[in-house]
């Protein structure tokens, strides 16, 4: 029997634990905390299939700079922590770029293909949880960044029915 080790009890290793034990795994979760109380918690334990954006996207640095220093904003690093982070930073600044978001979207997205279906395995196996198949409402305080959310949804849309339907399709249309 594989021994597997799964770092983070939050839902996606729960899931990963879940589905490694069912093929005859022997999985060990190691939680510094409480299962689901970390990333999950923050993130309500949603699993968003429909929104599978990298987080580093074009024009981010521009946005992020001016967040960056005030100290109400979600993306405020003290200033003393700056020099620790600066190398990763510097890393992720090189990704936001059209090119690498559109990978990085890609690659979610082919990750994200079959999560309604695993998680309908899930249920029948009688495990309870909380699931809604009903859609999702965006909100938006500027219509230009509606038109971009707009025409990326578009693009996928494109990109699962011509996979669908068999046909490829290269990125640039």
């Amino acid at each position: 029997m594989k021994k597997v080790i799964i770092i983070g009890g939050g839902v996606i290793g729960l899931t990963s634990a879940y589905f490694l034990r069912k093929s005859g795994a022997d999985v060990t979760i190691i939680e510094k905390g409480e299962f689901g109380m970390a990333c999950s918690r923050g993130n309500q334990g949603w699993v968003c299939p429909a929104i599978h954006e990298p987080v580093p996207t074009p024009g981010l640095v521009t946005e992020s700079i001016q967040m960056l220093m005030k100290k109400d904003s979600p993306l405020y690093i003290k200033p003393s922590a700056m020099p620790q982070l600066s190398g990763w930073l510097t890393q992720f600044m090189k990704h936001c770029n059209e090119a690498a978001f559109k990978k990085g979207e890609e690659a979610l997205l082919t990750t994200s293909k079959h999560t309604l279906s695993l998680f309908d395995e899930i249920q029948k196996d009688g495990v309870d949880f909380e699931l809604h198949k009903k859609g999702m409402l965006f909100v938006f305080l500027h219509e230009s960044n509606l038109k971009k959310k707009l025409e990326r949804l578009e693009g996928r849309l494109a990109s699962v029915w011509t996979s669908k339907a068999g046909v490829q399709k290269s990125a640039g249309g």
